[in-house]
């Protein structure tokens, strides 16, 4: 490749290197660097002459002898490495003459001519941790490590190689620290290898741990041989790669499924974009139910133009409980990636994965909101008894064991006994947002926490989420209640606290927009201290709607054991209603009022007054009664 002359020369003042295209001996010639030809060479015919030289010798000490006559014919340049196949095999080199041809990453056999390429993501996870790469020939592995000196922005590393989400990202990241002569996927020889300088490579990402890159992320890789001079055996240099697709051959599946109870059509998500046969003529036959009477009736793209992401399936009949545990989807055999790989219709897996409908939060009390707990499903649904009602993080309870009471959707012949579990967190992780919208790649992966690894949807589990089972079911099963103890060190004042459930391997969210099971959440409320007020006696809810059922409580702490008496009185003084007369030990007790009179009747708008009188105790507070219909 060169004849050159260097300072300082281990050689001395008229020391001379020669260097062969591939190879260069550095001192005493126990280190070796690769050499590369910056251009195509031009090989010509005829014969290498060498003058005697005793300054050039062997290991032995023989000197280079001179040529004779015409000299050494030069190699018969007819045929390039690998530019014919002469014992049929692809990768292990044909070497029948000068190699001036340059090494190229193999294309896919999935897609030859459509931009697919040997290199190959692999994920020992739920992240890609490692790519797999098959080059046309030969390629030395040192030459990986080897960048352009004239190139000073790339990382540590190996230069040139990046790599980006096609679908998630816009910029390419270095995605590669080192190399290994072991490859382990099948997909290129079918089984396990290790060679040096052989055909194959495997690196490893900068970022193992790489949320973006999924173990079913549709990958790009570039290359820049500008910054790398990755070479064949020859020295020839490999050339750059604009932004091209990665080879991807796991078959499309179904990613995500989400309904609504009582609705007659589901949410999809597929694990990549596809197509139905190269074209977005989807039919409902793309898609089969079992465990069901249900069928596929219809179907609505969501995904705008392209491959499809997602779309609704709609259903000949509602969506009920028994069908978000039991049925099961497949996709059929003409659903395509953009690899031309085709999905399995033997595979099998839940057809919902997140529900809303279920299950359904009738109302929670602190035991300051309290009703009659044996009152009827329909009476605790109405709102009648001054449980908080609301669950979207707006409402507040007290710091106090909190009972949660629900009502269950048994349709579609759910047996009575179906267990039901109910996991709560307090203040969980700044990882985890609020909501979740799933349009498109379900928002930030993760964003939404549950107690368990759902592959597809979430990274991990939330480790700090409790399991509460109820402490008590109704006889036809219909009714569960769960209690949220005061004594979890995570609930005080001004904590959120989030709560959803699992029925068998279901999942079951409220539905933050009616309609649309794609926008779910937690239930949630905030928890607050109760404020003490002077002289033992603390007013709670003092704003209160004597129509809607809403009650004023009165907390009165007692020192010491007597004669206790709550009057309701207006602002003339007229009595309304006697809420306690009689005596009490030392404790603390809570009193309410719920607007109404002595009769029973609702009282007007207005200010009343609560007198409390008892052993060292003569206090008054205000109640103000509104009324909104």
């Amino acid at each position: 490749n060169a004849m050159y002359r260097d300072a300082p020369n281990a050689y001395g003042a008229h020391g001379l290197y020669v260097s062969v295209a591939g190879w260069s001996f550095i001192a005493n010639g126990i280190t070796f660097w690769p050499g590369y030809f910056p251009a195509t060479p031009t090989i010509s015919a005829g014969y290498v002459t060498a003058l005697a030289n005793a300054n050039i010798a062997d290991a032995h000490g023989n000197p280079l002898e001179p040529t004779v006559a015409e000299g050494y014919p030069k190699a018969a340049v007819t045929v390039a490495e690998d530019s014919v196949d002469v014992d049929a095999d692809p990768i292990t080199p044909d070497v029948v003459g000068w190699d001036i041809t340059p090494p190229a990453v193999a294309e896919a056999l999935i897609g030859v001519g459509s931009g697919y390429f040997d290199v190959v993501p692999l994920a020992s996870g739920s992240e890609i941790d490692s790519f797999e790469l098959q080059f046309t020939e030969y390629v030395r592995d040192s030459s990986f490590y080897y960048a352009n000196a004239l190139d000073t922005t790339m990382p540590a590393g190996l230069p040139g190689w990046s790599f980006k989400d096609a679908d998630a990202e816009a910029v390419f990241r270095f995605g590669a620290t080192g190399f290994d002569t072991q490859v382990t996927s099948t997909a290129f020889t079918g089984a396990s290898v290790s060679l040096i300088d052989d055909a194959l490579v495997r690196m490893d990402p900068v970022d193992p741990i790489n949320p973006v890159w999924t173990a079913r992320s549709q990958l790009e890789f570039r290359y820049a041989q500008g910054a790398a001079l990755v070479t064949d055996l020859a020295g020839n240099l490999l050339p750059s790669y604009v932004p091209s697709l990665c080879a991807e051959k796991l078959p499309p599946k179904v990613r995500f499924v989400s309904a609504e109870v009582g609705t007659s059509r589901i949410y999809l998500q597929f694990t990549e974009p596809v197509w139905h046969d190269g074209t977005r003529a989807f039919v409902s036959g793309d898609f089969s139910l079992s465990g069901t009477s249900a069928t596929v009736s219809g179907l609505e793209l969501i995904t705008p133009s392209g491959p499809v992401s997602e779309l609704w399936l709609d259903l000949s009949e509602p969506v009920t409980t028994a069908f978000a545990l039991d049925a099961r989807i497949a996709l059929g055999a003409l659903v395509m990636d953009r690899g031309s790989n085709y999905a399995d219709p033997a595979v099998l897996r839940r057809a919902v994965d997140i529900a809303v409908g279920p299950v359904s939060v009738l109302g929670a009390s602190d035991g300051v909101h309290v009703g009659d707990e044996t009152t009827t499903e329909a009476a605790l649904a109405a709102g009648a008894l001054g449980l908080l009602r609301t669950f979207d993080g707006s409402g507040r309870l007290y710091d106090m064991d909190t009972t949660i009471f629900t009502g269950l959707d048994l349709s579609g012949s759910v047996s009575p006994s179906a267990a039901l579990s109910m996991y709560y967190d307090v203040a969980p992780s700044d990882d985890y947002a609020s909501t979740i919208g799933v349009t498109g790649r379900l928002g930030s992966l993760g964003s939404f926490w549950l107690p368990a690894y759902l592959s597809g949807f979430n990274l991990e589990a939330n480790g700090e989420a409790r399991l509460v089972s109820p402490f008590s079911t109704s006889a036809d099963g219909r009714s569960r209640n769960f209690l949220v103890p005061a004594s979890d060190p995570e609930i005080v004042s001004g904590a959120e606290v989030g709560f959803m459930f699992r029925m068998g391997n279901l999942w079951i969210a409220r539905n933050s927009t009616p309609g649309d099971p794609r926008q779910f959440d937690l239930w949630r409320y905030k928890v607050q201290d109760i404020v003490k007020q002077r002289g033992g006696v603390t007013i709670l809810n003092n704003v209160i709607d004597s129509t809607s059922g809403e009650r004023a409580a009165v907390q009165v702490d007692l020192a010491k054991g007597g004669q206790v008496t709550v009057l309701v009185f207006t602002l003339d003084g007229d009595v309304v209603r006697s809420l306690h007369r009689g005596r009490l030990a030392a404790g603390s007790y809570t009193i309410t009022w719920d607007g109404t009179n002595a009769g029973g009747n609702a009282v007007a708008r207005g200010i009343y007054f609560v007198r409390v009188v008892g052993p060292d105790i003569d206090e008054i507070r205000k109640v103000m009664v509104v009324k909104n219909r």
